[in-house]
């Protein structure tokens, strides 16, 4: 689909980009708040309204959640807040929050869509099972307090089908594999454009979302099972991005994984819509946590943040090894 720039009095088309986690969906979201104007010259509306602080819409998306949001009047503020940044030129409305992912109750978001006459595209992107595993693991260990091993959260069931019809009832789903060999050029942002027809805009590339891992990921889980706060968010994000060792993945053995992928219909149920994927494997990283490397790596983050305190995590490193 190709868009008529001309200008338009009311909204046509609709697009909602609803993740998933780990989908590029930073990077795309970075992008859209960055061309936010050369959107609007195209007559198309990247909102404020629903954002906050963020580059996404993440209260909008929790506005529209009754679970998250009891209260409709969060939603109907920003609903009118949203209807009064329409203007006559636009005639394609943009939001981004992969928040949506978590909408059971659409009500609210079929309130907002039946306010246009509007074609509708929602857009979702999904990282193969194992893969998706491995990521949301080391992110979920990263931003929460929550200690979960590797174990625990391989038994994590999702209820695709359900996900799959609730969104195909608001609109056009368009899904992909978030892979290198499923995207327009490798690459999410081109794909994005070519998969909902938006017109191609400058593409800045925004510092990676790096997910920590090495021992900086035992660190964590470590600290979250003594129910401390060692580290800030930013401070691990800092740490991962300054020293690749504690950027990588951790060891586990192919049989593993291919008895997790067999439990689990995730990848069967996505593959009848998107065609089949490619399987990664991780037995060639190292088994964390790396205990001859432990008083390095102390010593190195130490000299990034002399208030962290690890010195005691040292002792867990027997017990450590049955979380991953």
């Amino acid at each position: 689909m190709i868009f008529n720039l001309s200008k338009s009095p009311y909204i046509r088309h609709i697009i909602i980009h609803i993740g998933r986690h780990k989908s590029g969906t930073t990077s795309l979201q970075h992008h859209f708040h960055r061309n936010k104007n050369g959107l609007d010259s195209r007559c198309i509306l990247y909102p404020v309204t629903g954002r906050g602080h963020s580059v996404a819409h993440h209260q909008f998306a929790r506005a529209c959640n009754p679970k998250i949001s009891r209260s409709i009047d969060d939603f109907n503020r920003l609903k009118a807040e949203l209807m009064a940044e329409i203007k006559p030129h636009h005639h394609t409305l943009l939001i981004s929050s992969e928040s949506f992912q978590t909408l059971e109750n659409t009500v609210r978001l079929k309130t907002l869509l039946k306010s246009f006459k509007a074609e509708v595209q929602i857009v979702c992107y999904f990282r193969e099972y194992a893969d998706y595993m491995m990521s949301s693991f080391r992110q979920a260990t990263q931003n929460q307090k929550r200690f979960r091993t590797f174990s625990q959260f391989l038994k994590h069931r999702y209820k695709l089908e359900k996900f799959i019809a609730q969104w195909q009832n608001l609109g056009t789903l368009r899904m992909k594999w978030f892979s290198s060999e499923s995207l327009v050029n490798g690459d999410v942002i081109a794909d994005f454009h070519c998969l909902t027809g938006l017109p191609s805009l400058e593409v800045l590339r925004e510092k990676k979302n790096t997910s920590i891992g090495g021992n900086i990921l035992f660190f964590k889980l470590a600290s979250n099972q003594k129910g401390i706060q060692t580290f800030e968010y930013h401070e691990l994000a800092d740490i991962a991005a300054r020293r690749a060792r504690f950027q990588k993945p951790f060891f586990v053995t192919r049989e593993r994984i291919d008895a997790a992928r067999k439990r689990n219909d995730y990848n069967d149920i996505l593959q009848k819509y998107m065609g089949e994927v490619s399987l990664r494997y991780w037995d060639q990283f190292e088994p964390l946590p790396r205990a001859g490397m432990i008083k390095e790596d102390i010593e190195i983050i130490n000299s990034l943040y002399p208030h962290i305190q690890l010195k005691s995590f040292e002792a867990m490193v027997e017990e450590g090894r049955d979380w991953f």
